[in-house]
């Protein structure tokens, strides 16, 4: 075939035409002559499984596309808020006190959080009243109860928690 060369006819031409370099020659001396590479298939039919397509039954059919989700629009502030937490903590844990010692109250095992949050104090010298936001407060809630020895039990409609103050005997 004229424009066809197969390895060892190469190997002949580059041997008589630009001579052996030394990295050819430690090639070969290293694992032997190359083998040829004339029978198309580039790997000399050493890792031809017959298994063309391996694991895919149809090459035509493709993966089917996965399920998607619809966008949830969420509502959230889009400007940064400040507010000392510190402070913010003592003013709960007072109106959480309080609430607790109210004449109604007192024979109630627990305070309800939203209902503290509904009443809370507008004197607060955290952050303006507008900035404080029910996680914020639940934040601060939960360092309160890790202070204090607090419990926060859930409703059964989860709408509501309650607060607990520990028993002293």
């Amino acid at each position: 075939m004229i424009g066809s060369v197969t390895g060892q006819a190469l190997m002949e031409i580059r041997e008589v035409g630009l001579g052996k370099s030394s990295a050819d020659e430690s090639r070969e001396a290293d694992s032997g002559p190359l083998p040829p590479w004339d029978d198309e298939s580039g790997f000399c039919g050493q890792f031809d499984d017959g298994n063309d397509y391996s694991d895919v039954e149809d090459p035509i059919t493709l993966v089917s596309q996965p399920r998607q989700v619809n966008k949830i629009e969420v509502h959230y502030d889009k400007t940064s808020k400040q507010a000392d937490v510190h402070a913010l903590k003592g003013t709960l844990w007072n109106h959480i006190q309080e609430t607790a010692n109210m004449p109604e109250m007192v024979n109630e095992a627990a305070v309800s959080f939203r209902s503290a949050l509904a009443n809370f104090p507008a004197d607060c010298q955290a952050a303006a009243r507008e900035d404080i936001s029910p996680h914020l407060c639940f934040i601060c809630l939960l360092h309160l109860a890790n202070e204090h020895n607090l419990s926060i039990r859930g409703c059964p409609n989860m709408d509501d928690l309650h607060i607990g103050f520990p028993n002293v005997a």
